[in-house]
């Protein structure tokens, strides 16, 4: 082949290896940095309302992202799946109740706790399903179903549950993040 040809080839695809890790990273950095925001916030609330750090549903709270920040370099469509799959299977066989055991015995910081483990879950659906490759491919499936949608009931649905995904995935700012709401 004609080196005149082979070098722009070259160039192109090394600019765009280059530019798609620094999105990668960047991408990653981002999502970290909301589920800190979430834990600072979960802090902020312990300690503004005098709440004890000691209380069960506040541990397993901040173990939970945590755990987030420590598996955010490996997380992916099919380990979030096989999580999934390893929560309902523990949840239908009863074993998923020491979580529900470490809930806060004040109801009003068990709703906020709740509603941070939200907003946690729907930061992670973002992660997985609207960025990257996954949510270019979310992407065009949702356009070929909008295109498609009203030429059967099984196509309406879809595009629906569809609508419903993108929603739940951009329902998270990060004023909410910031604000553990």
């Amino acid at each position: 082949m004609n080196e005149y040809i082979l070098t722009p080839i070259a160039i192109s695809s090394g600019a765009l290896i280059f530019i798609y890790a620094l999105y990668i990273r960047g991408r990653r950095e981002q999502f970290r940095s909301d589920i800190r925001r979430m834990r600072d916030a979960l802090f902020d609330l312990m300690w503004q309302n005098g709440y004890s750090f000691a209380d069960p549903g506040y541990r397993a709270t901040r173990e939970m992202l945590n755990g987030l920040l420590r598996m955010s370099n490996t997380l992916s469509l099919s380990q979030l799946l096989f999580m999934m799959y390893l929560y309902f299977r523990w949840n239908l066989a009863g074993e998923a109740g020491q979580w529900n055991a470490k809930r806060s015995p004040n109801k009003q910081l068990d709703d906020k706790l709740e509603q941070i483990k939200k907003n946690a879950a729907a930061r992670i659906v973002r992660f997985v399903f609207c960025e990257g490759f996954t949510g270019i491919a979310v992407l065009v499936l949702y356009c070929a179903f909008v295109l498609l949608r009203g030429t059967s009931s099984v196509k309406t649905w879809i595009v629906r549950q569809s609508r419903l995904l993108v929603q739940d995935a951009a329902m998270l700012s990060p004023s909410a993040i910031h604000h553990g709401t």
